[in-house]
């Protein structure tokens, strides 16, 4: 992306400015005498007396941008620039971070917000407007030859983007919480132009803010598109409807939605005991804002008739049956975005239910509008028989009513748990009902009772109890009794206890000792249960680690698997014990059981992975160079030793003899990826040979792990396509998707070295150009692209200019000095792509891949200047004394007018460098024949020479 000076990234506030935003477009002024000046000059004396006031009020105020912004009004409202002084008296706005806002009160987030977003505005106080022009046109020429109102427009714009990014910081830390930020962020949505990220800014705040979806594309890329502008006007009539209601979607309302929905949960599973399938539905634990949809926070449903297990019905003697049409049900709880008419409250039953006729379709139970919201909470079921139509109907008409508080919400739910705690305490006392009474005490945070029928006379209730407790939701007082029960003389019990530990994963400091001693049990599905209940404790990887290498020497071979699998996991992010773990699992390539070599296979793939990074290898190489390892740069460094013997051995797993292990050692050289030029030569040649294995799976894996090698992997390309001649079509896709991988990475490469030469040239320097010790002019012959006739010769020297991108630093620059035979004009300034000659100047200009021409003007003051020898003589004494810079100020963006891949390397995402073919001028326009030097598609773009917009595209004929 380029940068431009005239567009900061994040600006200052100019003094006092203080909008409201206003889109009718008045004709305001500093007095009421001058706006009556300029409308006579609208009507009366026409466009050149309006020259001439304009002239006059510039003499009068001064050429600045303070002169014509806005100036504070009165209001009793606080501007955005005293509470910020007030706040942080040391800091600029550009200074400030999120951490800032962070440590300030709530009240004072929401007040700083109001104003940010109440001063956005188009206008400015003399009655200038942002336009579309403004946007795309004037921020993206220099600022030195600014009119007033320009400059006023410019810092208008700069303010804009300014307040716009302090809402959208305020908002990603959630400390917005006043709705009086949302309609002047709906009118931002209507922002004018093409090259701005304010509506976008504006969309993504609205979004986070409310809930709901503004936009088409969720606000990502926002464009005035006719859907987008639609989106609009109803986003504008949802805040008609819903101002006076709770818009802001903040944690108080969630906690509201989701108290409310737990009450029903509770409810429902309280009344519908003959239906202990739903249970699964019913879990407060489990509920989640989802915002699946621009209009639904939660959607919780369940059709049991797709149910893996059986479902069972009763007798009335008490023996289970098979389950009937009738006895499938389904049930879903929901929150919306609501529009009024809003629902009657309370719950409804159709009248053809309620005489108990079989309703057979969906039966909206409940529909109620939180209050103060716009958010409506449904309940519907479904069922061939009007029995549980009735019961759900029956359950909800004793529901307590909406509350009006979250405090009240909290206490509905409280109470209605402690009834529902009651009565499963009972059943749990009880051989058929305890498996779901304990269950559901544990859904419901009541652990002590379920802990207590650890020790319960029956073993069954014993066992269920168990099983309940293997849940992540259970608290800490459960983890002593289960780690005791390691020591249980019953196998199964230590078994399930070792299991459930895992899954609490809770107080390390007891667990791990205990699980520890599990490793050494006599049955080997308990030491599987402790290998595996390990790994899910890193916080506890170096006193796990140790025994874990013990444990791959198990005589059981789950064990050994497991083990080692359970290493890989503990060790990809821990490095202490490489030196250990990494020839321990080397060993274990050896082992007769192929799970076994496998497991140890992928654990040596994820622990060299994790020293690299833990990312998946990029095909340009992008993740693994040192600056984007960073911190891991040292561990990567300690951890050579145990690459070289753990690469040698992943590459000779790759001829194992069976093909699970072979495709499980590809999989993990395509996941180490670039590393070393000579590590990476032996890893792809490996994977070239395995591209002509027994197996299609280990063929398969190959080509996609061969891709992660970029363009070290270019020689392979002969050898994928030899082998897409008789593959079949799921191989033939990911041979294309790969060859193509690798030639984008390639020509990545090829490409940063073309920017790298011409990115001084493409963006703003640091300061002024200064002469070096290679400063020598010298006589070249070369060709000049664009120039008609061709100069017989032109002069070039080495000049130098501070840049700041990527690093602080200077760069030479290459500077031409030529005479053009048709014009006589001599042009001084950098060496360009191409050159453009028109009526009245001489243009030079950058091509780039992103689809843009970047103008540069003449450094010569005098181009008519008849002596070559006398225009570089004045161009050197304006770099003495540091007048000169020649960054380029003016761009033609042409990449939406020409075909979508005129741009693109074929088949990839990768940008390529347009080649200059030729530049004609005819009749105030130029033409640019330009050509995609990769896949020889040609395109002609006309632009206007003055002003530099692009007048057309089209493909070359």
């Amino acid at each position: 992306m380029l940068h431009y000076a005239s567009v900061p990234s994040r600006p200052t506030l100019s003094s006092g400015q203080k909008f409201s935003v206003n889109y009718a477009h008045p004709m305001r002024s500093h007095n009421t005498a001058f706006g009556s000046i300029m409308t006579n000059a609208f009507t009366i004396m026409g466009r050149v007396f309006l020259w001439i006031v304009i002239l006059l009020t510039y003499n009068s105020t001064g050429h600045s941008a303070e002169s014509s912004t806005v100036v504070p009004t009165a209001s009793a409202e606080p501007s955005l620039e005293s509470l910020l002084n007030r706040t942080f008296p040391e800091k600029k706005l550009s200074n400030l971070g999120s951490a800032d806002f962070k440590s300030l009160t709530p009240t004072l987030c929401n007040q700083i917000a109001v104003a940010a977003a109440r001063e956005l505005s188009l206008h400015t106080t003399n009655g200038a407007m942002i336009t579309a022009n403004t946007v795309d046109v004037l921020l993206y020429k220099s600022a030195r030859n600014d009119t007033p109102i320009e400059a006023a427009l410019r810092q208008l714009c700069g303010d804009n983007e300014a307040r716009m990014e302090l809402l959208r910081d305020l908002e990603n830390e959630h400390l917005i919480s006043d709705p009086r930020v949302i309609e002047p962020l709906i009118n931002m949505l209507e922002y004018p132009g093409v090259h701005t990220a304010i509506r976008s800014e504006a969309a993504q705040t609205l979004n986070q803010l409310t809930a709901r979806t503004f936009g088409s594309d969720g606000g990502d890329s926002w464009n005035l598109s006719e859907a987008n502008k639609a989106q609009i006007s109803q986003a504008r009539q949802w805040w008609i409807r819903n101002r006076d209601h709770h818009p802001v979607f903040d944690a108080e309302v969630e906690t509201l939605i989701k108290t409310r929905i737990a009450t029903i949960q509770v409810q429902l599973r309280r009344d519908l005991t003959n239906y202990p399938e739903l249970n699964r539905t019913l879990r407060p634990a489990d509920l989640r804002i989802t915002h699946s949809d621009p209009v639904t926070l939660v959607d919780i449903a369940l059709d049991t008739r797709y149910l893996q297990q059986g479902i069972f019905r009763y007798r009335p003697d008490g023996t289970p049956r098979p389950a009937r049409e009738e006895d499938y049900v389904t049930l879903s709880i929901s929150a919306k975005f609501g529009t009024p008419p809003f629902p009657k409250a309370g719950p409804q039953i159709s009248k053809a239910t309620a005489e108990g006729a079989p309703p057979g379709n969906k039966e909206v139970m409940l529909n109620e509008v939180l209050p103060g919201t716009d958010i409506i909470i449904s309940v519907k079921a479904t069922s061939k028989g009007a029995e549980f139509i009735r019961q759900v109907h029956d359950s909800l008409a004793t529901l307590p009513h909406a509350p009006e508080s979250v405090d009240t919400a909290l206490g509905q739910l409280e109470s209605l748990k402690a009834s529902e705690i009651t009565r499963l305490k009972q059943l749990l006392q009880q051989q058929a009902t305890a498996a779901s009474a304990l269950s559901g005490l544990v859904d419901l945070g009541a652990d002590g009772p379920v802990i207590g029928a650890l020790t319960n006379a029956n073993p069954l209730i014993r066992r269920y109890a168990l099983l309940a407790l293997a849940n992540p939701d259970v608290g800490e007082d459960a983890v002593a009794p289960l780690a005791s029960l390691l020591k249980d003389d019953n196998s199964e019990t230590r078994y399930l206890a070792a299991w459930a530990l895992g899954r609490v994963h809770k107080q390390a400091a007891v667990t791990v000792p205990a699980l520890k001693s599990g490793l050494e049990d006599k049955d080997a599905w308990v030491r599987h249960n402790a290998v595996e209940a390990l790994g899910e404790f890193n916080e506890s990887a170096q006193v796990s680690i140790p025994v874990l290498i013990t444990a791959v020497a198990d005589t059981n071979a789950l064990v050994r698997a497991k083990a080692i699998a359970t290493l890989g996991g503990l060790c990809r992010f821990n490095n202490e014990q490489d030196a250990a773990v990494v020839p321990a699992l080397i060993t274990v390539l050896n082992d007769q059981n192929e799970d076994v070599r496998r497991s140890a296979v992928w654990a040596l793939g994820e622990i060299m992975n994790g020293r690299l990074g833990g990312e998946h290898p990029r095909p340009d190489g992008s993740n693994r160079t040192p600056e984007a390892l960073g911190s891991r740069a040292k561990i990567l460094e300690t951890f050579e030793p145990q690459a070289r013997i753990l690469l040698p051995a992943l590459i000779q797993a790759t001829t194992d003899k069976s093909p699970a292990v072979r495709k499980a050692a590809v999989y993990a050289l395509g996941d180490i990826g670039i590393y070393h030029p000579d590590e990476d030569a032996k890893m792809i040649a490996a994977l070239k040979h395995a591209l002509n294995d027994a197996d299609k799976d280990v063929r398969g894996s190959s080509i996609s792990a061969l891709a992660n090698f970029g363009a070290e992997a270019t020689n392979v390309i002969p050898s994928l396509a030899e082998l897409a001649k008789n593959a079949d079509p799921s191989i033939t896709n990911e041979i294309i998707q790969a060859t193509s991988q690798i030639k984008a990475a390639a020509y990545k490469q090829k490409l940063d070295s073309i920017l790298k030469e011409k990115y001084p040239r493409l963006d703003q320097v640091a300061g002024p150009l200064t002469k070096t010790d290679k400063t020598q002019w010298s006589i070249q012959t070369n060709f000049i692209p664009g120039i008609k006739p061709q100069p017989s010769f032109l002069k070039r020297a080495v000049f130098q200019v501070p840049m700041n991108y990527p690093e602080q630093r200077l760069v030479d620059i290459d500077i031409v000095a030529f005479k053009a035979p048709k014009s006589g004009e001599v042009w001084v300034g950098w060496d360009m792509d191409f050159y453009v000659e028109t009526d009245s100047e001489i243009l030079g200009a950058m091509l780039t891949p992103w689809g843009d021409v970047q103008w540069h003007t003449n450094l010569n003051s005098q181009p008519s200047e008849a002596d070559l020898a006398a225009a570089i003589d004045q161009f050197q004494k304006k770099v003495s004394h540091s007048k000169l810079k020649g960054e380029s100020e003016e761009s033609t963006i042409f990449r939406d007018a020409v075909p979508h891949d005129f741009l693109w390397l074929l088949g990839t995402g990768q940008n390529v460098m347009p080649k200059f073919l030729d530049a004609t001028v005819n009749r105030g326009s130029i033409r640019l024949d330009l050509e995609n030097p990769e896949s020889g598609q040609k395109a002609s773009i006309w632009i206007d020479a003055k002003t530099r917009k692009l007048l057309k595209a089209q493909p070359a004929e």
